[in-house]
């Protein structure tokens, strides 16, 4: 079953992430974007919450690790979306899953004692090629910034490894914990990312930047966005709590194939026979990754 919560988070976040680079293309604010679409999940958890095991029985090291949780997503989230101001999304997302699978991999074998089989290692070696094959040495003269744009994915990548390490222990020593952890970890992305929206817009011009900002194109894809947040996110939780981390990353990462082709077919991003093979090699990547 955690292969299948993979798989669908992996659905869910390519989703999210095709979402963040509407949001890129249309400049949105990510520090408000990023707010509003935790806040929906927030709001949604929260009632889940509340009205099934209720809150009196979560204990406290939970609420401090999904706050770190949460601080960090933010982070790594405005990092991403920053980063697609300067860089095609079929360069930011393979580079954020190169170094991501085989970090959280590494953390797996060496911190979770975790058991690789010799074709699951093949399987995560591939994931970490496919990334690879989705950039070529002439995408540099298309980009905006390149330095900024690969500097941004690097350092949000890392943050990420992190964040999965702290999702990956609270799930395992609270295993009745992922809609709580969710719960918590997005409010704290969602108060984050207010008082940054509002560092950056003093009080006496938040009318004109919220009145600047708002549309029903910006509510409706906020809303998408963190309802596909949610998705994701509890779907990966599952998905550690029955899996192996190592396995699980491995194949939630093969959803930058989605906003990549989503962002070639909608953008008109460059396409060539390298992302074609990327394709191919991530089918194969998760038919060695399934027990």
């Amino acid at each position: 079953m955690w292969f299948t919560f993979a798989i669908l988070s992996g659905l869910f976040a390519g989703l999210h992430s095709f979402g963040l680079k509407i949001a890129a293309e249309r400049k949105y604010d990510s520090y408000l974007l990023n707010a509003g679409a935790a806040g929906v999940s927030f709001v949604g958890t929260v009632l889940w919450v509340t009205s099934t095991s209720g809150w009196s029985d979560v204990p406290v090291e939970l609420v401090v690790l999904a706050g770190a949780s949460g601080i960090l997503y933010i982070i790594l989230s405005i990092m991403r979306s920053e980063a697609l101001y300067f860089i095609d999304a079929t360069i930011m997302f393979p580079l954020y899953k190169v170094v991501g699978p085989a970090s959280v991999a590494l953390i797996g074998v060496l911190f979770l004692k975790e058991q690789i089989a010799t074709h699951e290692l093949l399987g995560i070696a591939l994931s970490c090629a496919v990334p690879l094959l989705l950039i070529s040495r002439y995408e540099h003269l298309r980009q905006k910034n390149l330095r900024t744009g690969v500097l941004l994915t690097v350092a949000s990548t890392i943050i990420a490894s992190v964040a999965v390490w702290i999702n990956t222990y609270t799930v395992r020593h609270y295993p009745d914990s992922p809609i709580a952890l969710v719960a918590i970890a997005h409010g704290f992305v969602c108060f984050f990312g207010l008082a940054l929206f509002l560092r950056k817009h003093p009080p006496h011009a938040m009318y004109s930047a919220l009145s600047s900002k708002y549309s029903h194109q910006f509510v409706l894809l906020t809303a998408t966005i963190g309802i596909l947040q949610f998705l994701s996110f509890y779907l990966l939780l599952l998905a550690i709590t029955a899996g192996d981390l190592s396995l699980v990353y491995s194949i939630n990462a093969h959803y930058i194939l989605i906003p990549v082709i989503l962002s070639i077919w909608y953008y008109g991003e460059h396409w060539n026979a390298q992302k074609a093979c990327a394709i191919v090699l991530s089918l194969l990547a998760l038919v060695l990754l399934h027990r």
